[in-house]
């Protein structure tokens, strides 16, 4: 009985209180605006609350398979960041914010997870643009999850906005080579920064509404409707082939040429195009991956097709 004393106190003594500052960011993840972005760290886990929870589970069913890499414009405390990590066929994984706390926070948490995929940097969604080979390309998929409303006309941290629709969409198309998942506020009525709105033009202020914010998407991607999220419109969109320029043909012919011969390189370009490029040598961009893409998708329809074609002879 008395062992059981002293191995209770040696316990006792041995617990080390949590470091203030871990602490502070562990309650700041769980409780704290915005609470839809809420989410717990156990056992070096994140458990989403249950509305980010729901918010996650509509998102995860619009990223493509595989999905190869991502960036969050507006990450917050990174829950999408640091979920599409922890999938091995994610090879980079971007958060960027205008809120520098939130930016120490998800900084701090990629080191208490031992996390080292995960990157988060203190950026406006131009800056990234403007730099966006430093970050090894453009992302195949790219969140824009109640953000836009803060790009056009500004936020209390970042007052700076930009000019018109079609500057945010021509950023957006060079850091994306794939899709853009989009939930957003696109009715000014809606809009939560109305110390901004009311500090914009009228011109600005009228141009805010779902019928534009469509029109300029559409010039560089095919905006499909998935229904609504948090009660405004969630939409995928795909980037038009129309504005990929034009890759030669020796060079997709040299890429599809290994595609056919070799079956390791066709497995691997199956999970991950991008890696599998860069192990067999190839130099490419946004541009020319996803004219790869369609040509390899074109092609396995035709041997589908062909093998079928074969077993109807017999």
């Amino acid at each position: 009985m008395l062992s059981r004393f002293f191995k209770k106190v040696t316990g006792i003594f041995k617990h080390q209180p949590m470091d203030p500052l871990a602490k502070q960011y562990l309650n700041y993840l769980k409780s704290s605006y915005p609470n839809n972005h809420n989410y717990k760290v156990k056992k070096n886990r994140l458990i989403p609350s249950r509305e980010l929870s729901k918010r996650y589970k509509r998102i995860r069913d619009l990223l493509p398979d595989p999905l190869t890499s991502l960036v969050d414009i507006g990450s917050s405390k990174g829950f999408f960041v640091f979920i599409a990590s922890n999938n091995p066929d994610t090879s980079r994984c971007l958060g960027i914010d205008v809120y520098q706390y939130d930016i120490d926070v998800c900084q701090w948490l990629k080191g208490y997870l031992h996390n080292d995929k995960a990157r988060f940097e203190f950026l406006r969604l131009h800056e990234l643009a403007e730099r966006i080979d430093e970050f090894g390309g453009p992302f195949q998929t790219v969140l824009m999850v109640n953000m836009y409303q803060y790009l056009y006309f500004g936020s209390v941290r970042c007052p700076e906005h930009y000019q018109d629709h079609d500057e945010i969409f021509k950023h957006l198309r060079k850091i994306c080579s794939e899709r853009i998942i989009f939930n957003n506020r696109v009715n000014v009525a809606d809009c939560q920064n109305v110390e901004q709105i009311a500090k914009a033009s009228e011109e600005h202020g009228q141009n805010y509404s779902e019928e534009k914010i469509k029109e300029a998407a559409s010039k560089y991607f095919n905006v499909v409707p998935r229904g609504t999220l948090g009660k405004y419109p969630l939409w995928s969109m795909e980037v038009k082939e129309a504005a990929v320029s034009a890759t030669s043909m020796a060079e997709l012919k040299e890429v599809f040429d290994t595609w056919i011969n070799d079956l390791e390189f066709r497995a691997q370009f199956k999970k991950n195009p991008e890696k599998a490029l860069v192990d067999a040598g190839f130099q490419f961009d946004a541009a020319k991956l996803q004219q790869i893409k369609s040509l390899v998708q074109q092609q396995e329809s035709r041997i589908k097709n062909e093998e079928l074609d074969k077993r109807f002879s017999r």
